[in-house]
């Protein structure tokens, strides 16, 4: 599993002001863990739909439950959705940063006609 590996003393809310942009292996890294979630996603709801595909057995009965079929239970059922809405928020929370990042890309440009101007005027 691929994780994530902050500066040694940042984190992602605190009072100090990062002093430097990501760099090459940041957005790297950063794309490989949500590459690594998006399989895992997929991986899980393929063996849900596996299952659930049984209820669909009177329309298409290439979908029958076989023998060895893990039957679903309520507790299945209750955990499933609850997986599935804290996932939904967390991806939520990360679309959002993702957001933030792009909104800013053009104060970036900003930022550095700025400081170009500074040093001009130096």
């Amino acid at each position: 599993m691929t994780t994530f590996t902050l500066p040694e003393g940042a984190t992602c809310f605190n009072d100090q002001t990062p002093r430097s942009l990501p760099n090459t292996q940041d957005l790297d890294q950063a794309l490989a863990i949500l590459s690594a979630a998006s399989s895992s996603f997929c991986h899980l709801q393929w063996r849900v739909q596996r299952i659930a595909r049984g209820a669909l057995v009177g329309d298409f009965p290439e979908y029958a439950l076989v023998e060895g079929d893990e039957i679903p239970t309520f507790a299945h059922i209750g955990e499933f959705y609850a997986f599935a809405l804290e996932a939904r928020e967390r991806f939520g929370e990360a679309v959002g940063y993702l957001d933030t990042f792009e909104k800013n890309l053009e104060n970036l440009e900003w930022a550095r006609r700025f400081a170009a101007e500074v040093v001009d005027d130096a």
